[in-house]
């Protein structure tokens, strides 16, 4: 049983071009904190401001995970204490 703070992440989201921060961080691994301090640091792409929500374009999430999956990143961007 998943816990209560958590909701199931439906394959349309995944699919979809704005992504909200429950998607984000599923796809990344990272926990919201780490992905709102990375952006403050700037080494995660910025969100955008849609109503009251944040939401990330699929495309820069995408250049995000191939940036860090790169074998030749791999632990300078990813193995930074969370």
């Amino acid at each position: 049983m998943p816990p209560k703070n958590i909701r199931e992440i439906t394959v349309a989201e995944l699919h979809a071009d704005l992504q909200p921060i429950e998607v984000v961080a599923v796809r990344t691994s990272l926990g919201q904190s780490s992905i709102y301090r990375r952006m403050k640091e700037g080494t995660f792409p910025h969100s955008y401001k849609i109503g009251a929500r944040a939401v990330w374009l699929k495309e820069d999430i995408d250049r995000f995970i191939a940036e860090v999956t790169n074998p030749q990143n791999v632990g300078e961007n990813m193995g930074q204490a969370a």
